[in-house]
C-alpha cells in the first residue's frame, strides 16, 4: 500500500480492463445470437430456450469452480485458461453448422468465462494500493459496460447479413492472438506464487 500509482499500475488496469471488454463482448453475445443465429441455424423454440441461458449458467459454474482452485493454483494460470477458452471457442462459432453445435460452443465458452471473469479483482487487489483498487473497479466496470454497447452496434451494423452471427463473432474471437499473451508477458504472477 505504501507503493506509489505509477505507469505499471496503469499498465495492470490496461490489461486487465481488457480482459472485462472481452468477457463483457462474449457474455453479451447471447442476445444478438438469438436473433442473428435463429433463421440461418433454423433454430427450434427449445434451442433458443436453451441458447438463452446457456453461457449464463456456465459462467456462474466457472466461477465457482474457480473460485474453488485460484488459491490452489496462480490466479494468472486460471485468467489466462479462461481468456484462452473463451476466446477459442468464440472464434469457433463461425464454424458452427447447427444449433447443437452453437449451444455446445456458448456452453464451453461461458465455461471459460467464469474462469476469465473471476480472477482479475483478486490480482488487481494484491497488485494496486489501496486507494486505487477503486479506480481498478471503476475502470474495470466500465470497460464492461463499453463491450455492453460496443457488441449490439455492431450486431446493427451487420443485421440483414445472412452470416452476421459468424461475423459478430470474430473480434471477440480474434483477441485469442493478443490478449492472453498481454496477461502473459504483462502481468505478475500473485506474489504468493
Amino acid at each position: 500500500d505504501s507503493i506509489p500509482f505509477s505507469p505499471y499500475h496503469l499498465m495492470v488496469i490496461g490489461v486487465l480492463g481488457l480482459v472485462g471488454f472481452i468477457d463483457g463482448y462474449d457474455l453479451v453475445m447471447t442476445g444478438s445470437l438469438l436473433v442473428l443465429a435463429k433463421h440461418p441455424l433454423h433454430m427450434a423454440p427449445g434451442e433458443i430456450r436453451f441458447l438463452a441461458v446457456a453461457s449464463t449458467l456456465m459462467i456462474c459454474v466457472g466461477g465457482f469452480i474457480c473460485s474453488a482452485i485460484s488459491d490452489h493454483f496462480s490466479r494468472k494460470t486460471i485468467m489466462l485458461i479462461g481468456v484462452g477458452a473463451t476466446t477459442t471457442f468464440t472464434l469457433m462459432i463461425p464454424l458452427v453448422q447447427n444449433a447443437e453445435q452453437l449451444i455446445a460452443l456458448r456452453l464451453l465458452t461461458g465455461l471459460g468465462g467464469g474462469f476469465a471473469v473471476s480472477a482479475p479483482f483478486p490480482i488487481a487487489a494484491e497488485l494496486m494500493p489501496a486507494q486505487h483498487r477503486r479506480t481498478f473497479g471503476a475502470i474495470y466496470e466500465m470497460a464492461l459496460a463499453c463491450s455492453f454497447t460496443v457488441l449490439p452496434f455492431v450486431a446493427f451494423v451487420l443485421a440483414g447479413n445472412p452470416n452476421a452471427f459468424r461475423i459478430m463473432a470474430l473480434p471477440g474471437g480474434l483477441a485469442f492472438f493478443v490478449v492472453p499473451a498481454l496477461i502473459y508477458f504483462l502481468i505478475p504472477e500473485s506474489p504468493r506464487w
